[in-house]
């Protein structure tokens, strides 16, 4: 039987799903993806071996072409099976389309994910091994593993990584705005100087040095210099870093050197087209307007309502906003604010903790928003929120190192 009184020889919530675009799929890691836990509603099994989640994830990964498959192991199929039962229209459509794992590499690190069985990452003459590729996929649960969580991911569409970069329609707006929503620096800049200053394994660490064009985001302005670090697979040449480039910076705290450095967003450095500039701009205009990359109206409100006054711990990026702090997650955003002015100073305490990946535990509030009484001023939409006054805030990672 799966916790919450869902056992699993019954269908809760199934039903059929909506073929997805390509936007539909946020930006994110396999690191950062099979890293997360569940969430505290996931539905487990008597034995706590397997969890299965209502929340599949949508995500676009950047990796590299392994080629080699394996079968899925027994208790990965089960976990594809449960949550098939649970929340698809058709538990068949997923047990006879997933019966391999592929290899992939992402920065050096192997990962086995699901692909369907008339996938072309299985053609001979698709891909070549080690070739950069963008996978779509979804999170369906876990076996369970002591303290730790075996995800099983599905990989449900996939194309060459350079197909898309040389689109210069792509990216998509949304997609656009939430690479900005994560970055502390946004810039469309000219490269002055780019070298390699580390190598680990088969990879290679660049500093680049820029000059600013345009800005969209942070404190650097026009005619600015920029200095940050870029990592990459090894052999990347110097020209790939010249011209005119679109960056998404982080800004952490390198702890060997004791000093804040700025780092590329990982798999958002693009080349600079008209298109993407001007999409910037409108997103620099309304930075905090909904809605994220590829979000379905309703799906997150459905999610979240129910947990409305209940005490919940959810996790992802943590970013200004206009009501104060916003918490981005799932497609979705969760809002951090103190209910009464008295209580502002408290919202002091995250200010070291922006841009980074947090844990935040509170009652869950959630306002009808308010429409602006005069021209001029600001408008408050329908929103999830914590009063800051008694949420917790816990640094989990930066968003990358």
């Amino acid at each position: 039987m799966l916790g919450g009184g869902v056992t699993f020889g019954e269908d809760s919530q199934a039903g059929p799903k909506k073929p997805r675009s390509f936007e539909d799929y946020t930006p994110r890691s396999l690191k950062a993806i099979t890293a997360m836990k569940p969430d505290p509603d996931s539905l487990r099994d008597k034995q706590d071996s397997l969890v299965v989640t209502a929340d599949d994830l949508p995500s676009r990964v950047r990796v590299t072409y392994g080629g080699a498959t394996r079968p899925i192991p027994q208790l990965k199929k089960e976990v594809i099976r449960q949550w098939a039962r649970l929340y698809a229209g058709s538990v068949e459509h997923y047990t006879e389309t997933y019966q391999s794992e592929m290899h992939f590499v992402e920065d050096g690190v192997a990962f086995w994910l699901a692909i369907p069985k008339n996938s072309l990452l299985l053609s001979k003459q698709g891909f070549k091994k080690a070739e950069p590729l963008d996978l779509y996929l979804t999170r369906l649960g876990a076996v369970i593993v002591g303290d730790k969580y075996d995800w099983t991911l599905l990989v449900e569409k996939s194309r060459k990584a350079d197909t898309v970069q040389n689109d210069e329609s792509w990216p998509s707006f949304d997609y656009l705005r939430n690479d900005y929503r994560s970055a502390s620096v946004v810039a469309h800049v000219r490269t002055r100087e780019a070298e390699i200053v580390k190598k680990v394994g088969g990879y290679e660490d660049w500093r680049v040095v820029c000059e600013v064009v345009e800005p969209f985001k942070g404190k650097f302005g026009r005619g600015g210099q920029i200095e940050y670090y870029h990592t990459a697979e090894a052999g990347l040449r110097n020209e790939w870093f010249t011209g005119e480039k679109i960056v998404f910076l982080l800004r952490h705290y390198y702890k060997p050197e004791k000093k804040w450095v700025y780092a590329a967003l990982e798999n958002s450095t693009l080349p600079y087209t008209k298109d993407r500039v001007e999409k910037l701009r409108l997103i620099s205009a309304h930075p905090t307007e909904k809605p994220l990359r590829g979000v379905k109206p309703g799906r997150f409100e459905r999610m979240y309502m129910p947990k409305v006054g209940r005490k919940i711990t959810v996790e992802g990026v943590l970013e200004s906003a206009k009501l104060g702090l916003v918490l981005t997650f799932d497609d979705g955003e969760i809002y951090i604010y103190p209910l009464h002015e008295a209580e502002a100073s408290k919202m002091n305490a995250f200010d070291s903790l922006k841009g980074q990946i947090v844990k935040v535990r509170g009652v869950l509030r959630h306002a009808r928003g308010s429409s602006a009484a005069a021209a001029g001023e600001l408008s408050i939409p329908e929103h999830f929120y914590f009063d800051a006054a008694e949420a917790r805030v816990i640094a989990v990672r930066p968003r990358q190192r």
